[in-house]
């Protein structure tokens, strides 16, 4: 697993996700299901940063009253259709403003990164199955290494049919 910015670019993770034999090398942080930091932050103080896990059932209501105390905001995918935590992450931006990392974890594709993005994603862990280069191919452009096509270039697919 590596962790990507939502320029699909590679970046160091200093997180430690739940139920994970992977550990980072420079996990120094923790990520928590929320079950399990509501019932902790309710009790006490907070020492932060703190990480929390959440699955797509979970409302960004639910979130709302904790987003003071939270740093990151992970949210768990277990398909590529599933779209709850695409609603998730946009509500924590555009009605709660949410300032801290929302990020993607679990079965996602990499066609899937100009979406998660727009929906307010900035980070993306990534799977085996579909490594950082596959997320970086699949952005806009990538078959012209990174820029538009010419003006001369359109004309002449257009020409050819």
């Amino acid at each position: 697993m590596a962790l990507i910015d939502s320029n699909a670019n590679v970046i160091e993770d200093t997180w430690l996700y739940p139920d994970t034999s992977h550990v980072p090398a420079g996990a120094v942080n923790f990520v928590i299901p929320f079950d399990v930091f509501t019932g902790v932050a309710a009790g006490c103080a907070v020492e932060r940063p703190v990480g929390v896990l959440v699955t797509p059932q979970i409302a960004s209501g639910q979130l709302a009253p904790y987003l003071d105390k939270i740093d990151l905001v992970v949210v768990q995918f277990a398909e590529p259709r599933e779209i709850q935590g695409l609603s998730t992450a946009q509500a924590l931006r555009q009605h709660h403003d949410f300032k801290g990392d929302i990020r993607a974890l679990g079965n996602l594709l990499p066609d899937q990164r100009e979406l998660l993005v727009k929906c307010g994603f900035s980070s993306i862990v990534t799977t085996e199955n579909h490594p950082p280069d596959q997320w970086k191919a699949a952005m806009p452009g990538a078959a012209l290494n990174g820029r538009p096509p010419r003006f001369e270039e359109r004309d002449s697919k257009s020409a050819a049919r």
